[in-house]
């Protein structure tokens, strides 16, 4: 009924990995209903939408009202018919999630997007980043481990500490003549405005930043220092003048004690700032188990590449890939692995792997590898 008392009907926009390039087949989907509400309004207006598509029959949808940002949570079942009868293409259950007044979300999808849009060799590290988080069981909030979204930001942080990422938060002038600066003034959930801008557009940033020299073969080394980095957030105990963060806005690591959003006084840190809202952990939900066990995870990883990438043979890469991305708790084949992470992969060359897309998103489809 609320969304029915504006006029024209309010937009209803995608953000998340469906629309920043790093979503696969099976992503869930990230709706927004562009209202300006207070709470109470949202979180009607999301039980009415969970009511509404509770009665469609095989359609389960829950109003999740508790959450940092309330959403109401829907499940379409893949034989699913439309309205008229005809059947839905899905290959599998589609999830989606809507919210109301995400605009922090959808800028941050759109700064996202951006990075992975300045260079390719950042899209293919973000989808091999997430899909080892995933594969290796080390990729959930709910679990008190990062999120998919935080092992983006703390891929991209780690290319702009190595030179090979702008800082889309802090390019020079003359880069706004190119039409390409997203600039506003939102509110978090808890109701904060928070300012921020960035360049919007990845060939103005091309145009006015450029890459520091990389060593090939580029994608495994870089993957491989991925882990050397992550490494370097963990912090158990130690002063916090002494642990780092990883600050996209700032455009590299820092120092954890200079930034606003990390508590000095917990006793682990596994520090990822928001790159829009710079006073949200994104690690914060780390404990002292869970920390344990990214330590595991990152240097098994770490160790792992470092060898594929000494021998730099075909055989080796792919045996690489098959045990990185093996699932936790067994040494899972390649093609279970891939498949269930939305990879799309082209063969190996001397120079290291490469992962192709098709328009928009990676798209989950298994390829023989051959020479």
């Amino acid at each position: 009924n609320a969304a029915r008392l504006h006029s024209p009907a309010p937009l209803v926009l995608a953000y998340g990995s469906a629309t920043s390039l790093l979503g696969s087949s099976a992503s869930d989907i990230d709706l927004t209903v562009l209202l300006e509400l207070p709470p109470e309004l949202q979180r009607r207006l999301l039980s009415d939408i969970a009511d509404a598509f509770g009665s469609v029959p095989g359609v389960t949808a829950t109003a999740v009202l508790a959450a940092r940002v309330p959403i109401c949570t829907m499940t379409f079942p893949s034989d699913l018919s439309s309205p008229a009868g005809a059947p839905l293409v899905l290959t599998s259950d589609l999830v989606v999630d809507v919210s109301v007044g995400n605009v922090i979300a959808l800028d941050n999808t759109r700064l996202i997007r951006t990075y992975m849009e300045v260079d390719e060799c950042a899209w293919q590290l973000c989808l091999l980043v997430k899909a080892w988080a995933r594969a290796r069981r080390v990729c959930s909030a709910r679990h008190c481990f990062p999120s998919s979204y935080a092992w983006s930001l703390l891929a991209i942080c780690h290319l702009q500490h190595l030179g090979q990422l702008p800082n889309l938060q802090g390019l020079a002038p003359p880069w706004q003549l190119e039409q390409a600066l997203v600039a506003n003034t939102a509110r978090t959930p808890d109701g904060r405005a928070v300012s921020y801008s960035f360049c919007g557009n990845a060939a103005a940033a091309r145009k006015f930043w450029k890459a520091a020299p990389f060593p090939a073969p580029r994608l495994p080394l870089l993957l491989t220092n991925f882990f050397d980095t992550a490494l370097q957030l963990l912090s158990d105990r130690s002063p916090a003048g002494l642990a780092l963060a990883a600050c996209v806005s700032a455009g590299g690591l820092q120092p954890l004690s200079s930034r606003p959003c990390f508590d000095p006084r917990a006793a682990q840190h596994f520090a990822i700032e928001d790159p829009l809202e710079p006073t949200r952990d994104l690690g914060g939900m780390v404990t002292a188990s869970t920390l344990a066990i990214l330590r595991t995870e990152l240097c098994r990883a770490r160790d792992l590449l470092r060898e594929a990438v000494a021998t730099r043979s075909l055989p080796e890469a792919r045996r690489w890939i098959e045990r990185l991305l093996a699932a936790a708790g067994g040494e899972a084949g390649s093609g279970e692995a891939i498949g269930t992470c939305g990879l799309r992969h082209r063969p190996f060359v001397t120079t290291g792997l490469s992962i192709e897309r098709d328009g928009g998103n990676s798209h989950c489809r298994r390829r023989r590898y051959r020479r």
